[in-house]
């Protein structure tokens, strides 16, 4: 996660979406187990992290079961580039129509909506 890394190659794209999104993001258990997969070894950001949870600026919403045809679709059919936190992104995205911020170009340019659009993403630079 490059917003709680200052040393990482997204920090400054992160921390000015960040900035720009104050009242804050959308996401989903799978992203926050990643997320935490990746700080593993830094108590500091792992600690990050549940506060942004905590203080509602991370708003972790449910995606199973409501969201399980969305889910089971994208991977399906991105079947074996999509991963479970990717499709569960995309279907949030296309239940609230929130736009999706990513360092994952190559595979969120590819993925579509069930009314064939692309995601409505923000990549990184």
């Amino acid at each position: 996660m490059g917003l709680l890394n200052p040393h990482d190659q997204h920090h400054n794209w992160a921390k000015s979406c960040a900035l720009e999104n104050t009242a804050g993001f959308v996401t989903c258990e799978a992203v926050i187990s990643e997320t935490i997969y990746l700080v593993r070894k830094s108590t500091k950001a792992k600690g990050a992290v549940i506060a942004m949870i905590e203080s509602g600026w991370l708003n972790v919403l449910p995606v199973l079961p409501e969201l399980r045809v969305g889910v089971i679709r994208i991977l399906e059919t991105y079947h074996p580039q999509a991963d479970y936190a990717d499709a569960c992104v995309v279907a949030l995205h296309e239940q609230y129509g929130s736009k999706v911020f990513t360092t994952d170009k190559r595979d969120f340019i590819v993925y579509r909506t069930r009314a064939r659009k692309a995601v409505d993403a923000v990549f990184a630079d």
